[in-house]
C-alpha cells in the first residue's frame, strides 16, 4: 500500500469529524419521514443513542432539510455542559445574531444586545481582576452589582447601566425573543450525550440532563419555536414512553417523540463498508480479507465511528508492515493499546477466527500458547465478558466462537 492510497482510504474514513456523512449512514426511512413531519407541525422532539451512532449527522441533515425547504431560522447549540448559565449565554447570543425585532421591555433590541455582550465582557475582566478571591463564593451577579455600585459611590455615576444580565435575564431575553419573532425557530442541541460524567456531583448526568430540560421547559412551549435535542442512550432508556404510560418515565413532558440510533447490525456494516469503499471504485475484498471484515465488527460492535477508528488503526499497521490489504492481524494490534488484552489474547481470537471455534482442551492452541487448559478456559471466559466471543454447548463440551450473527 503506497502512501497515496493509504492517504484516499483515510479520507473516506474519517474518525471526528461524522457530521457531513450522513448518506453513509443507514437510517429508516420510515423515522425520516416522520421527524420531517414533525418539523412542519412544529413538534419537539429527540435523537437518542450512544456517541458515535450519528446523532449529529442526522441533526446535519435535518438543518440542511429546514434550510432547503426555507421552514425557518435554525439555531444551532453545540458544545454545551449542562449548565443553564453557559446554555443560555450560547442560545442568546445565536438568536443575537440570527433574529431581528424591534424592542424587547421597552428597549431598542440593539441596544439589549450591546448590554449583554458588553455584560459578558465585564465578567470575563472582572474574573481575572479578582482571580484570587473563591469562585464559588462571587458569582457573576454578585460582580456585576459589586462594579455598579463601585460606579455609583466612587465615580458619582447616575445614569442607568442598563439591564443586568444574570442567568434569570438572559433566560427571560430569551423568551421574550422567541415570543416576539415573527419566524418560525429550530432549536438544534447537539453534544449533550458527550457529558454523561457530572464533576460537579455525585448525581450522573442522567439525572442533571432530566433536571435541566425541566428547567428550559417552558422555553420549549413557543408555538413558533421547534427543538430538536440530541440526548444518550441512557436518559432514552430512562426515561421513554412506556405502554402502558408511567408517570415517572415520560421525559417530563418535554418531547413528543424520541428516534433512536442504533449501532448497525451485520447487514447494514457490509452496505456502509461497501458504500464507503465505491467512492474510490474499491470492493471490499480489494479493500480487506474476510477475517479482518469480521473482527472489525465484532470489536466495533457496529458503532459507526468505532468502525471508522478501527479501520485507521488497521491502514495504519497495513503501511508498516507494506501489506497490499488489510488482514486480521492489522485490526487486532489496536487491542495491545486497551491495556485490556495481551498477546496470548490475540493469538486466540486470531486462532478462533480462522478456525471458527475452539474449547478449553483444544490441544493445537494450547500448545501455540504454551498454558494449561485452566489457563485457556479462564481467558475464554474473559473474552466472553467483553462481548468479543460466545459459547455453545455440544455435546456436553463448551465451545467459543466469535460473537456476532451474519443476518
Amino acid at each position: 500500500m503506497n502512501k497515496e492510497k493509504l492517504i484516499q482510504y483515510l479520507s473516506i474514513f474519517p474518525i471526528t469529524p461524522m457530521e457531513d456523512n450522513f448518506r453513509d449512514l443507514i437510517y429508516d426511512n420510515d423515522k425520516l419521514g416522520k421527524m420531517k413531519l414533525k418539523l412542519l407541525l412544529g413538534e419537539n422532539f429527540a435523537l437518542a443513542g450512544n456517541a458515535g451512532t450519528g446523532k449529529t449527522s442526522l441533526l446535519n441533515y435535518i438543518q440542511r432539510y429546514i434550510e432547503k425547504k426555507k421552514l425557518g431560522v435554525v439555531i444551532r447549540v453545540n458544545e454545551v455542559m449542562l449548565n443553564e448559565d453557559v446554555f443560555y449565554k450560547k442560545l442568546l447570543s445565536k438568536l443575537f445574531l440570527q433574529i431581528k425585532i424591534s424592542k424587547i421591555y421597552d428597549k431598542k433590541y440593539d441596544d439589549v444586545k450591546q448590554s449583554f455582550y458588553a455584560t459578558e465582557s465585564l465578567k470575563e475582566f472582572l474574573k481575572d481582576l479578582v482571580y484570587y478571591e473563591p469562585r464559588k463564593k462571587i458569582d457573576n451577579a454578585r460582580l456585576i452589582s459589586l462594579y455598579k455600585d463601585f460606579l455609583k459611590k466612587e465615580l458619582e455615576y447616575t445614569k442607568d447601566i442598563g439591564l443586568m444580565f444574570n442567568t434569570y435575564t438572559v433566560k427571560n431575553v430569551i423568551a421574550e425573543i422567541l415570543r416576539k419573532t415573527s419566524r418560525k425557530v429550530y432549536i438544534l442541541v447537539d453534544d449533550y450525550d458527550k457529558y454523561m460524567l457530572d464533576p460537579y456531583g455525585r448525581e450522573g448526568a442522567q439525572n442533571r440532563l432530566g433536571l435541566f430540560l425541566s428547567t428550559i421547559k417552558e422555553l420549549m412551549e413557543f408555538s413558533k419555536t421547534t427543538w430538536v435535542f440530541s440526548i444518550p442512550q441512557e436518559y432514552y432508556e430512562h426515561y421513554f414512553i412506556r405502554v402502558p404510560y408511567k408517570s415517572d418515565l415520560n421525559f417530563m413532558g418535554v418531547f413528543s417523540d424520541a428516534y433512536i440510533c442504533l449501532n448497525f447490525n451485520y447487514s447494514e456494516y457490509r452496505q456502509y463498508l461497501a458504500k464507503k469503499l465505491n467512492k474510490i471504485k474499491v470492493t471490499p475484498h480489494q479493500f480487506l480479507n474476510g477475517n479482518a471484515f469480521k473482527l472489525i465488527f465484532i470489536l466495533s460492535k457496529g458503532n459507526p465511528q468505532m468502525i471508522n477508528y478501527i479501520i485507521k488503526n488497521s491502514l495504519l499497521s497495513c503501511k508498516i508492515r507494506r501489506g497490499k490489504r488489510i488482514n486480521e492481524d492489522d485490526v487486532l494490534s489496536h487491542l495491545l493499546n486497551y491495556g485490556k488484552y495481551d498477546k496470548r489474547d490475540l493469538i486466540i481470537i486470531k486462532y478462533i477466527t480462522s478456525m471458527t471455534q475452539t474449547f478449553s482442551n483444544d490441544k493445537k492452541l494450547l500448545k501455540e500458547l504454551s498454558i494449561e487448559n485452566v489457563a485457556l478456559m479462564y481467558r475464554l471466559k474473559k473474552l466472553k465478558e467483553r462481548s468479543i466471543l460466545k459459547s455453545k454447548f455440544l455435546e456436553n463440551i463448551k465451545y467459543f466462537l466469535l460473537n456476532y450473527e451474519e443476518n
